[in-house]
């Protein structure tokens, strides 16, 4: 891993850590193959969707619980955690009031499957705890990783519907971006491999890629990756275009429409790149930059180095997360039309930094921590030494403590 840690965080490396497969050794081997295994898709259920603005949260008990912004309105997904199981990251459904998360019991593992208030619940198992989950943008597949013996990591994609599940590629590290119509994923293998996978169909070869990244990113105005010249986008004809070049290694998130693209760029010297002849704009090393990605216009939002940045879902607002002054503390802002608006300072739980943040360019694909109508975004740490569930309106007002509990994700609608 690449990704520089700040200086308060201890690394903790569990089975589950990451996306990279911590405590599994790196896969060495080319998994690539001209076709996957088919996979049935069936077109996702139809629930009551009785979830909207709603919150799901883990309690101090590792109890699934769903509750209004406001901590009303509580349902209990599961009330079995003190019997064997463990359950693991839950997440809503891009398109209804459906939740999905990792589980872990004495008869195995797999993904849970219910809706919001736990009804249908149903499990679909693997051989060992998917760590990382990422719904389809249709809510019919999810794609799921999981650590495999020999090849590092497993790359399996559930058929919501059917509860049944395919293994469809596997390697480490793995790291991957649905497509907006939910019709295929372009995944990062091994450092070097850049691919398309098609669900029930063949794994196409993208090309040459660079080592020097996590998460590509797939927006509908097309691929953000990166190569050796920098950060590129690629469209739907092929034609890709630079961005901008980089000074080393580089994390970063496009907006959900594709029209700009936070990136921080890591250098220990805190030197720019030089180049006689440039295509694209450089970026400036160890703070998060804003790009137009039609423009190519580029806005600093933090004055150093930033631990992870998330869109809002119209695409206007970026939440940051710097370091704080003393140890576990994070700076929460947001950066909006240009200005950065500090917003509270918080200390998250350990499980955050080591599961999250660590690979945030991936999380911010798939886990929600902001309001659907943008106004607002939900974490859990400890603010003023009151830990809990906050919701953290955006436009200065104070927070609110709205429940216990070690993580939190917003609902879609």
């Amino acid at each position: 891993m690449w990704r520089r840690a700040p200086r308060w965080v201890i690394p903790i490396v569990v089975f589950v850590a990451s996306c990279t497969g911590s405590g599994s050794p790196e896969s060495t081997s080319d998994n690539t193959s001209s076709t996957s295994p088919t996979l049935n898709v069936s077109p996702p259920p139809s629930f009551e969707v009785e979830s909207v603005n709603r919150l799901v949260t883990l309690d101090q008990s590792g109890n699934i619980i769903t509750i209004d912004p406001d901590g009303s309105n509580p349902q209990h997904v599961t009330d079995d955690a003190q019997g064997g199981l463990t359950y693991f990251q839950p997440v809503w459904a891009p398109v209804s009031g459906m939740l999905a998360w990792g589980q872990i019991s004495p008869r195995g593992a797999g993904v849970g499957l219910s809706d919001g208030s736990g009804g249908g619940r149903r499990e679909v198992e693997m051989s060992n705890l998917p760590f990382y989950i990422y719904w389809a943008p249709d809510g019919s597949l999810i794609a799921a990783l999981h650590n495999a013996p020999e090849v590092g990591l497993e790359f399996e994609l559930v058929d919501v519907d059917g509860a049944s599940s395919s293994v469809v590629d596997a390697g480490a590290p793995y790291y991957f971006s649905w497509s907006p119509d939910a019709t295929s994923l372009v995944t990062h293998v091994g450092g070097d491999r850049l691919g398309i996978v098609v669900p029930g169909g063949e794994t196409i070869d993208l090309g040459s890629t660079a080592p020097g990244y996590q998460a590509p990113h797939w927006t509908p105005a097309g691929i953000f990756y990166l190569d050796v010249d920098g950060l590129r986008i690629r469209d739907l004809d092929a034609n890709s275009r630079l961005l901008a070049m980089v000074p080393g290694p580089i994390a970063f998130v496009a907006n959900p429409q594709g029209t700009m693209v936070a990136v921080e760029a890591l250098t220990e010297d805190g030197l720019g790149q030089t180049a006689a002849f440039q295509e694209g704009p450089r970026i400036p090393p160890n703070v998060i930059t804003v790009i137009d990605a039609a423009t190519g216009e580029i806005e600093v939002a933090t004055n150093g180095p930033g631990i992870g940045f998330f869109w809002s879902p119209d695409g206007g607002s970026l939440l940051t997360l710097e370091p704080g002054d003393a140890v576990g503390e994070v700076d929460i802002s947001t950066w909006v039309d240009g200005e950065t608006r500090p917003l509270v300072t918080m200390m998250p739980p350990v499980s955050f930094f080591r599961d999250v943040l660590q690979f945030f360019d991936q999380y911010a694909q798939s886990l929600e921590l902001w309001a659907p109508d943008s106004s607002a975004v939900a974490l859990a740490g400890a603010i003023d030494g009151e830990s809990g569930i906050w919701v953290i309106p955006v436009d200065g007002s104070d927070p609110r403590l709205v429940s216990e509990g070690t993580w939190v994700a917003w609902s879609n609608g």
